[in-house]
């Protein structure tokens, strides 16, 4: 999926059209990760340092998972 942002636009809002287009009802239960870093929705395209082609890696939650004997 590609998004064409300003360098001013906060993630908050490209989290939010992803989970909407994913069919996903919370953003909230996606990890987005940029070079392995978690990523604030209240952060700005400037603040990351993002350029053009960079990408965004998202990932669902997920709970338990443990190791069983």
């Amino acid at each position: 999926m590609y998004y064409k942002v300003k360098p001013t636009s906060i993630m908050k809002r490209i989290f939010m059209s992803y989970s909407e287009r994913k069919q996903i009802l919370n953003y909230k239960t996606v990890r987005f990760l940029y070079n392995g870093n978690r990523v604030s929705p209240r952060s700005t395209v400037n603040q990351l340092g993002l350029e053009d082609g960079d990408e965004i890696d998202a990932m669902l939650d997920q709970e338990g998972g443990g190791f069983a004997h």
